[in-house]
This record gives structure tokens, C-alpha cells and sequence, in this order.
């Protein structure tokens, strides 16, 4: 970071994300935390990655109270559009934690958020579901996926296969 910042790349969004992104596989939370108050003093905007990537730090870390007060962060940033992919994130971020309920809400609103076009979010949310051992949440999300879809893809179908896959071992644990 510091040679991004001596050859004049740490004026955006962009760099901040990937060093971001970087210091979450290391569990360098810290250090994610001090990007974004760096980001905020330099007025260097966040997006949709960058709170996502903070959700997760929070989540990583078990704070839920880290995590809601990303989320009125979200709700302050007029530029930030609160779409299906904020609560997915929180979404697996309270399963990580074993809140339940607060997953299940965070998944149906990820379902209200779903643009029509869009095949993502079905995805996980498909596998999402699956993950809590939820057989009859994922078929349903699944029926959606088809009907509101022309065509489903391959990607489409390897998510729908894995997930049921899985579908077992959860229920055997």
C-alpha cells in the first residue's frame, strides 16, 4: 500500500478494495478498518465492494453490531444502491455466526432486491439456502429462477446440483 501511495495509485476506490480484499484472506481486519477511515478522510467514495468487504471483516470477526453499523452506513451513502448482494453477504456472514433468523431475513431481502434479468443472486441465494439445509427453500428459489429466467444456464445448473449435493450432509450433521 505504501508503494501505491508514493507512485500516486491510492487515489481510488479501486486500490483500496484489492488491498482490502487482500488483508480479508489474511484476517487483517485492522488493517481494513484503517483503509476505510483513510478512504473516508481522503474522501475517496465507497461502493458496493467496499462495504461488502467490510460487512465481512465485522461478520469475520463476530461483531453483528460491526456489521449493523455498516449498514447504516449503507443507508446514509445515497450513492450506494442497498441491492440483493449487501444482505447476501450478511446473509452468510450471520450463518457463520449461527444466526439463523437473522440469515433467513437477510435472504428475503435479498429475494425482494432481485433485478429480472439477473441470474446471480438466484444462484446464491439457491446455495445459500442449501447451506442452512433449507431442501424445500432451495427447490422453491429454483422454480422462481426458471420461471422468471428465458433460459437458465449452465452456471445455473452446476449451482442447483452442488447445492443439492449438499443437501444430505447437512441433514446428517
Amino acid at each position: 500500500m505504501a508503494q501505491m501511495r508514493n507512485k500516486g495509485y491510492s487515489d481510488n476506490t479501486l486500490a483500496f478494495n484489492v488491498m482490502m480484499s487482500l488483508y480479508l484472506k489474511f484476517d487483517e481486519y485492522d488493517k481494513i478498518y484503517q483503509l476505510i477511515s483513510e478512504m473516508k478522510r481522503k474522501n475517496i467514495r465507497l461502493n458496493q465492494i467496499s462495504y461488502n468487504i467490510w460487512l465481512s471483516a465485522h461478520g469475520s470477526r463476530g461483531s453483528v453490531e460491526g456489521m449493523e453499523l455498516v449498514l447504516k452506513q449503507i443507508k446514509l451513502d445515497p450513492k450506494i444502491n442497498r441491492n440483493w448482494s449487501v444482505f447476501s453477504t450478511m446473509a452468510a456472514v450471520f450463518m457463520k455466526l449461527g444466526q439463523i433468523e437473522k440469515a433467513e431475513e437477510c435472504l428475503r431481502n435479498v429475494e425482494t432486491r432481485i433485478c429480472r434479468e439477473d441470474t446471480v443472486p438466484y444462484q446464491h441465494l439457491i446455495s445459500l439456502y442449501s447451506a442452512l439445509g433449507k431442501k424445500e427453500e432451495v427447490y422453491r428459489v429454483w422454480s422462481l429462477y426458471k420461471l422468471k429466467l428465458p433460459r437458465v444456464r449452465y452456471t445455473g445448473y452446476h449451482v442447483m446440483i452442488s447445492s443439492l449435493i449438499r443437501l444430505p450432509r447437512m441433514a446428517s450433521r
